[in-house]
């Protein structure tokens, strides 16, 4: 703007000094840039409360249309936030104060009175008037941007979190922000922008993050509704994204998982209980659409929350190893394929943090684990045991190869129960070299078969033991 104005008074100073060495008025070169003729001076003032007006009214049909059509398609809350934009609000009352500036001054030209400075204030008003639009423009048009709305709205929460205001007129003020973040989310999910809804769902969770964390000191036996509205929020966007936008799923899982897992860091041991409902929910949402690369992502994140209850000696998660195998049978009784199977690494992986970590709760994980495979024959499900007794030779592998042979035995003997043809099979699967990643493009990148060399030798090792002592036997 400042740049504009400079360029155009520049050029006015050179042909008016040009002009009239050129011409060589009679009058005065002073007399020349002050305009000090009646005439002139009411035909400028005329000139731009006029072209002013025009401009203004063009600008504003401009830009309220292109609003207008932005709202429309992400949400009708961009009107309010463009009604309460500084940036608009400065431009409007410049034009309008340049116009009424320029009407009221122009009043009182007369022939015998010229206000000369009335006049150079005027100019000077109506250049910035001018010189405003192309930054106006483009801050409109920048404005517009999704992710320039989301962290408005974002902000908007922010201050009225930090307002310290009535608590709960600011938890009414917060939750209508997140409602309008979470219709852009749904909005863009339903458009299939997905990197504009999964913004959104970033945003939902800094907000309850910062939420938590400003509310540090209280306890809470319920869940907050600021939190709780995050959560539902999250739900919601996920369910309109299975088979859709699965970007967005990933988002709205990992998002799940790190509001537990800062819930737990600052004691707030309420919000990691609703965290599990809503990846539950989740579970459920994506069975019931068959939606199986969400629900392989959804048990990662699953996981590690899980990780960390172990990591941190937290009883809730033993309701998790029920729940991994409770949706694994629900997953395999809907037809959804390749769930048990991921299930049982992320159980195997489970163990092998237990162990890591000393967890007291060890045991009753590995007991959980060794119980999958039953846990399907009961339910009927016994083509998909195979995919878990693999795991048990990974794990059992895990285990020898770290010198823990008292936790590998258990996992061992459920091995030596199998049949000779799946012994056979088995063996074929887990001691044949593969590659650490798996070949294909997958969000986890691991193959779930995977054994060292060292842990291949040692579980061939253990196995033929078993297979010889069975023929001897």
């Amino acid at each position: 703007m400042v740049t504009i104005t400079a360029v155009a008074l520049a050029l006015w100073v050179i042909t008016t000094v040009l002009d009239y060495w050129t011409f060589a008025p009679p009058d005065s070169f002073q007399s020349v840039l002050l305009l000090g003729y009646a005439d002139t001076a009411k035909y400028i003032f005329t000139a731009i409360g006029q072209s002013l007006a025009a401009v203004l009214g063009i600008t504003m049909m401009v830009v309220l249309l292109v609003v207008q059509l932005a709202a429309a398609r992400y949400s009708h809350s961009l009107i309010q936030l463009y009604i309460e934009d500084r940036a608009n609000t400065f431009v409007l009352s410049l034009f309008v104060v340049s116009i009424v500036y320029s009407f009221w001054v122009g009043n009182t030209v007369k022939d015998t009175f010229v206000p000369t400075l009335g006049l150079l204030v005027a100019l000077v008003l109506a250049t910035a008037c001018f010189a405003s639009l192309i930054p106006y423009f483009r801050h409109v048009f920048g404005f517009l941007e999704p992710e320039v709305m989301v962290a408005r709205l974002e902000n908007k929460a922010q201050e009225a979190m930090l307002a310290g205001a009535d608590e709960k007129e600011a938890d009414k003020r917060i939750l209508h922000r997140m409602g309008q973040i979470g219709r852009i989310a749904t909005t863009s999910v339903a458009q299939m922008e997905t990197d504009v809804a999964v913004n959104a769902v970033l945003s939902l969770e800094r907000l309850c993050r910062h939420h938590l964390e400003f509310r540090a000191g209280v306890v809470d036996s319920q869940v907050h509704p600021v939190e709780m509205e995050a959560l539902a929020l999250l739900n919601r966007v996920y369910g309109l994204a299975l088979n859709r936008a699965r970007d967005v799923t990933y988002a709205a899982a990992g998002s799940g998982r790190n509001i537990a897992e800062a819930a737990l860091k600052l004691g707030r041991g309420e919000i990691p209980r609703a965290s599990l409902m809503l990846l539950n929910t989740m579970l459920r949402a994506g069975i019931n659409e068959k939606d199986s690369l969400s629900i392989y992502h959804l048990l990662h994140q699953y996981r590690l929350l899980a990780e960390t209850l172990v990591s941190q000696c937290d009883d809730r998660v033993l309701e998790v190893l029920f729940y991994f195998k409770y949706y694994a049978l629900t997953a395999q009784q809907a037809g959804v394929r390749f769930i048990v199977d991921t299930v049982a690494y992320d159980l195997n992986m489970l163990c092998q943090k237990a162990c890591e970590c000393g967890s007291p709760v060890q045991e009753q994980v590995m007991e959980s684990f060794l119980d999958m495979d039953s846990f399907l024959e009961r339910h009927g499900q016994h083509a998909a045991v195979f995919p878990v007794q693999k795991m048990y030779g990974v794990l059992a592998g895990h285990f020898l190869a770290e010198g823990a042979e008292s936790l590998a035995r258990p996992f061992i003997d459920r091995l030596k129960a199998m049949p000779e043809k799946e012994m056979a099979r088995l063996q074929e699967w887990l001691l044949t070299g593969t590659g650490e990643f798996f070949w294909e493009f997958t969000e986890r990148k691991v193959n779930f078969d995977y054994l060292g060399e060292r842990q291949r030798a040692m579980l061939r090792e253990r196995l033929d033991q078993a297979t010889a002592s069975d023929i001897i036997g």
